[in-house]
Order: C-alpha cells, then sequence, then structure tokens
C-alpha cells in the first residue's frame, strides 16, 4: 500500500506545528523568516512512522495559497482548533476548502486544553466544530483534546491518524504518471529536486518524463521517500525527484510532472463551480478570480452563459479562461478565491479540461454531465462525422485509456477499430449511407458502383466513418463491393429499350473498324449520341466484355484483341522479336494506332517492351 499523507489545517497559532513536533520530534518551521516570525509561511514536512508524511500547511490567510497547495493531494486532514479561541475565520475557510478538495477524512485536535480549565467551554467549542463539520465530509468526527506543554491526548492522535491508514481505500491507480510540483530547490552535488504527492502512476530511476505546463523533457536521476533511497514511488508517495536536463529557474509550485506526450497544458477549463454557503460573495459574469488547481494558483476570469451571477450556496457550470496555462484532468477538484480582497468563495470540479471553441460553448457548458459518461457520450456525439480513437480522448481528458475504456462501457459506446462510436450516429451513419446509394443509383442508373471517397465528401464524413458503415453494411447484407467500389446488394447495371439498341450499335460499329482504334468522339458522332451518353454507354460494353479500353481515350472490340492475341502467339512461335513496322503490317493500322496499341498489349502481358522493340510477353 502507498504513504498516508496527511495535512494540517487551521487558524494561525493555533497550535499546528507545535502538535506536528509533538507527534514527530520535528520543526518544520525551517526557514529563518519562519522561525523570526512564529509562524508557517512554506509547506514542511515530518514523519509519523515508515509509511505516514505529515505536511505542516500555512494558517494566515496571506497564505492560504500555499495551504491549498499543501492539502490538495493529501489523503487526511488535520484539524487543528485552539481550545482557547474556538473556531476562527480560517478555521471556517480552511473546512470549505478540505470540502471541496474531496479530502475524504478528517481527526480534529482540540490544542491548548492546558489553557482552558472550564469543561463547558470545551464542550461549548466542540459543539461549534461539530456544528461546522454537519454538512462536511466528516460529520460526526471525534475532536479529541490535546496539549503540546502537559502531552495530553498526543498519543490518541497518534493512534487515531494511524488507524486512517489501516482504515482507508487502496487509491485507484493509472498506468499515467502524474505528480504536482509543490517545492523546487537546488542541492549541491544533486542538481534540481523537486518534491510532491504522486496522484496516479509509477515512476522509476532513470525515466524520461516531461514537466508541464511548459512541456518539458527530463530525465529522473534519484527519489527519495521518507528520507530514504528508492528506485521507485508509486500512486499516494510522497516523494522527492531528482531531475535532469532542466534549471531550477524554469519551475515553480504548480509545475507537474506527468508521463511523455500524455497531457497537454490547457488555459480553458469547464468547471461545475459550487459556492461556499456562508461566503459574502456574488461569482459574477467576467469576474476575475483565483484558480487553485493541484499546487498551482493562476489568475483567470469566469464566463457565464445561462445566468449573470451565482450566489452562495448555488452551482452552475462556467467557463474559466487563465492566464497562464495549467494542467488540469478530467474530475481534477479547485478552489475559486476571489481576486481581491483575497476570500475563498468556491469550490469546483474540472469537467472538461479542453472544451470547443466558438458559438457552440454556450449550449456546451449548459449540456456538461458531471457523470463522466454523459461527458464522454456529449463528445463522441460531437465527432460523430470523424470519430476519434480511445487513445485520443484518453488525452484529452487527461486519463488512462483503462478509463475511457470503463467510461464507455457505462455509456454504452461501441468500439469499432479502436474508435468510440455512439449507437445512435452508427445507426444513422448507416441510413445516410443506404440513401446515398439509393440516390445514386436512381441518378446514375449505368454505374456499376461509387467510390468511397465519393460518399465520404458527399456525406462530409470521414474515411474511418465511411469504411466502418459499408463493412457493416455488406456483413448484414445490404451492400456489396463492385468494380472498385461499393453498391446496393440487389443493384445491377441494366439498360433499357433504347440504350440498348444504342450499345449494340456501338459495339457493332467499333468491331468494323478492325484494328483501327476509335475515339470517343468519333463513335459519339458516328451514332449520333451525345458524347457524355456514348462514353457512359461505352463503359457499360466494357465492363460487359464486349469492348477494350486502349489508353485514355481509344476503343477496340474483344473479338478484335482477341484475334490480335491468336496473331502474337502465331509470331511469337516463329520471331523472337517484333518492331513496330512489322507490328503496322500485321495489324494494318498506322503508327497513330500502332502505339497505343502496342502498348494495350504490353499491359496484356502479350508482349514485353524491350528499348525499341518487342519480344514475348509472360501471358502468350
Amino acid at each position: 500500500m502507498s504513504q498516508l499523507v496527511i495535512g494540517t489545517a487551521g487558524h494561525i497559532d493555533h497550535g499546528k506545528t507545535s502538535l506536528v513536533e509533538a507527534l514527530t520530534g520535528t520543526n518544520t518551521d525551517s526557514l529563518d523568516e519562519e522561525q523570526s516570525r512564529g509562524m508557517t509561511i512554506n509547506l514542511g514536512f515530518a514523519y509519523l512512522d515508515e509509511s505516514v508524511t505529515i505536511i505542516d500547511v500555512p494558517g494566515h490567510e496571506k497564505f492560504v495559497r500555499n495551504m491549498v497547495a499543501g492539502v490538495s493531494n493529501i489523503d487526511v486532514a488535520l484539524l487543528v482548533v485552539a481550545a482557547d479561541d474556538g473556531v476562527m475565520p480560517q478555521t471556517r475557510e480552511h473546512i470549505h476548502i478540505l470540502s471541496h478538495l474531496g479530502i475524504p477524512r478528517c481527526v480534529v485536535a482540540l490544542t491548548k486544553s492546558d489553557r482552558v480549565n472550564d469543561t463547558d467551554w470545551i464542550a461549548l467549542v466542540s459543539a461549534d466544530i461539530q456544528e461546522l463539520l454537519k454538512d462536511t465530509p466528516f460529520p460526526n468526527t471525534p475532536i479529541i483534546p490535546t496539549s503540546t506543554v502537559t502531552g495530553e491526548g498526543i498519543d490518541d492522535i497518534r493512534k487515531a491518524l494511524i488507524s486512517k491508514t489501516e482504515s482507508r481505500k487502496a487509491k485507484k491507480d493509472s498506468d499515467i504518471f502524474r505528480m504536482p510540483i509543490d517545492r523546487v530547490f537546488h542541492k549541491k552535488g544533486f542538481g534540481v529536486v523537486v518534491t510532491g504527492t504522486v496522484l496516479s502512476g509509477t515512476l522509476e530511476k532513470g525515466d524520461s518524463i516531461e514537466v508541464l505546463p511548459e512541456t518539458l523533457k527530463v530525465k529522473v536521476r534519484g527519489m527519495q521517500t521518507h528520507l530514504a533511497e528508492t528506485d521507485k514511488v508509486n500512486t499516494g508517495d510522497r516523494a522527492a525527484v531528482n531531475i535532469t536536463g532542466i534549471e531550477a529557474d524554469q519551475l515553480w509550485r504548480g509545475c507537474e510532472l506527468h508521463s511523455v506526450g500524455w497531457m497537454q497544458s490547457t488555459q480553458r477549463i469547464a468547471v461545475k463551480v459550487t459556492m461556499l454557503p456562508d461566503t459574502r460573495w456574488k461569482l459574477k459574469d467576467k469576474q476575475r478570480i483565483r484558480l487553485h488547481i493541484g499546487t498551482a494558483e493562476v489568475l483567470g476570469r469566469v464566463s457565464m452563459y445561462e445566468t449573470k451571477s451565482i450566489g452562495k450556496g448555488n452551482s452552475n457550470t462556467v467557463l474559466v479562461t487563465l492566464e497562464k496555462p495549467v494542467s488540469a484532468a478530467m474530475d481534477d477538484k479547485v478552489i475559486v478565491r476571489s481576486y481581491s480582497p483575497m476570500d475563498t468563495i468556491a469550490g469546483g470540479v474540472v469537467l472538461d479540461p479542453h472544451p470547443p471553441k466558438g458559438e457552440i460553448i454556450r449550449k456546451w457548458l449548459n449540456d456538461l454531465s458531471e457523470d463522466s459518461a454523459g461527458r464522454l457520450n456529449q463528445w463522441v456525439l460531437f465527432n460523430q462525422k470523424n470519430p476519434k480513437s480511445v487513445l485520443e480522448y484518453a488525452r484529452h481528458f487527461h486519463v488512462s485509456e483503462a478509463d475511457i475504456l470503463s467510461i464507455s462501457e457505462k455509456a454504452d459506446l461501441h468500439i469499432e477499430n479502436g474508435l468510440l462510436i455512439h449507437p445512435d450516429s452508427e445507426s444513422g451513419h448507416k441510413e445516410s449511407v443506404l440513401n446515398f446509394l439509393t440516390d445514386f443509383h436512381r441518378s446514375n442508373p449505368y454505374k456499376k458502383s461509387v467510390n468511397a471517397d465519393t460518399i465520404q465528401s458527399k456525406l462530409n464524413l470521414s474515411s474511418s466513418v465511411v469504411n466502418l458503415v459499408l463493412a457493416d453494411l455488406i456483413s448484414e447484407g445490404k451492400a456489396k463491393e463492385a468494380a472498385s467500389g461499393f453498391a446496393l446488394i440487389d443493384h445491377e447495371v441494366k439498360l433499357n429499350e433504347d440504350d440498348r439498341k444504342s450499345a449494340d450499335a456501338i459495339s457493332q460499329w467499333i468491331k468494323g473498324q478492325g484494328f483501327q482504334l476509335s475515339k470517343t468522339n468519333d463513335i459519339a458522332a458516328t451514332i449520333k449520341l451525345e458524347p457524355k451518353k456514348a462514353l457512359e454507354l461505352l463503359h457499360i460494353l466494357k465492363d460487359e466484355g464486349a469492348v477494350d479500353m486502349v489508353g485514355d481515350s481509344f476503343w477496340i472490340h474483344s473479338d478484335v484483341s482477341k484475334s490480335l492475341q491468336n496473331e502474337l502467339q502465331a509470331f511469337f512461335k516463329q520471331n523472337d522479336s517484333l518492331d513496330v513496322n512489322t507490328f503496322k503490317g500485321m495489324t494494318g493500322t498506322s503508327r497513330k494506332s500502332a502505339i497505343p496499341l502496342l502498348e494495350f498489349c504490353d499491359g496484356r502481358g502479350w508482349t514485353d517492351r524491350s528499348g525499341n522493340i518487342r519480344i514475348k510477353g509472360h501471358d502468350i
């Protein structure tokens, strides 16, 4: 099982750092500024045991962004409330943040209990905390009085935290490695080191990975977890990663490590926003905000289409346009804070990390479902004329292929040749192709088939869709392959009486020309037909085996071409080679007809060109 990561939360000066030191023996206020000011500014780390890391996060309102970065990926929240102060503004704010980030478990420490001798006051503060937690993921959470001075409750807190290790569910794993960075520093003799909690996947020493949002390629030189060297880290592990191929000033809190080629940074995300129940703010259209996602804080602007504002306790789906790119995946949790003054006003979830652009966005946001199957359905229908693969959707939503396959099963989507197809669009495409073939045969009764490219162009469908549909129609016995194209299963070329007479006249005239090749326009003029009509009938005669096409514009009767084959057979029994003049004499043709006729013989394998002469072909 992966490590357990605990994050502290609570108002400034309520004893978070002192409690962590009492639990672990480590003072997490490592910065000089923190020591001098007596409060935590940055993230500090300590270890409860060989599998449990504690992240000590700031409580001061000015450092909430660091707090969000610290708790964004934790397993358990250690909520700290001072017994002498009780619930304070940052207590409420931190509880809201924990709830909206989806932190699953919580332990509450009522610190500084040695300063309060009034049991009624302790009970009152505990009741206030329980009331705050009532509508959160942590109702009925035990509240443990503690004192770092007397040692009261310290063992109880430690036991409660360790019990969470035993009760927690295994984290869902993925093939995609992802680790938001919360610290960057340079270590002499090693180079650049980043720290973070592994959200998904596995990373091994020597692996090549990417740093987003800049999409920079780096290599893993080494790793530590719990201050020990390791060759591998997994989902849920707290890790320090030594990377090469990059400088420290190219990185910042908010960057992420990823599997190569999997994620793309984004500056437009569709977010389901839920306002805090006690916020004094309304979220308005075009409002500038601070968005916290993973370990990143980035400024952005909200766009609304179905409403102009969202009040406390209400939800809506909005488009957030960010001033800088971030890493965002489907169902990532976010925190929304006001631009100025900086208050936490809402939580949210990323529904779509890459929503479409243009006029469709209004309807798109309105239709977006919180259910992942609904969102995948929406995209598959959107791409119905040009379907995408499982891999493409996995990279769109920044999840694994296994995730997309699982979601597609729930959505009842079909997978054809690796492409996701909605059953409604699939049946609609079949109907469209069948209707097109019906209309084509009606308008072109003398054409045996139509090629797939024409179907694709006329119906504005992708080649993959057309190929899938045609394959299905053939297997269902509704269509067939014919003459390098496709036709309805019962389609046959059958000339009407007048056209039959004209075709027979053409055939007889061409036969009468013998070896003198006939051009389409000459045939049309002789038979008194439009050239287009003559050409149509000529191709039908060709399909029937009555005439042969010589080059691109000449015609010869098939009986005549067969007699030519016989003459060549007889000739090569007595001769080793054939020149143009001899061929002209054999056929009684001019050079104008002889050259294309010889090339026709080459194509049939009756002759084989060798310089300026012909020798016996392989089919003679």
